[in-house]
């Protein structure tokens, strides 16, 4: 009976790690005309336990300026950095922290 039970427990456990989803970071395309400002919302889905995020954002600096990021998740407040250089254009978008959170 124990091992059954253990080949039970090891087969749940497998096929939780079989059908889990990769982590994701997406930024979805935004439309807009020449002089509006935009916002480009980042989601996240499966992001558990992270203790650190580096992003590079690359953009065409002919059709897009940066302004600045806004309304970020109250779990990365603290420990964001971001910086925007020209040559590339590029973001920068560092976070990190000493304990694990879940997006």
């Amino acid at each position: 009976m124990n091992r059954r039970y253990l080949v039970l427990v090891a087969l749940i456990f497998f096929s939780i790690e079989m059908f889990s989803q990769d982590p994701v970071l997406k930024i979805e395309s935004t439309g807009l005309c020449q002089s509006d400002t935009a916002t480009v919302p980042l989601n996240s889905m499966e992001l558990n336990n992270v203790g650190a995020i580096t992003l590079y954002i690359n953009f065409h600096s002919g059709s897009v300026k940066f302004k600045g990021i806004a309304n970020i998740h109250p779990l990365l407040k603290n420990g964001l950095m971001y910086n925007s250089t020209v040559s590339p254009p590029r973001i920068s978008i560092v976070w990190s922290s000493a304990t694990g959170i879940n997006l």
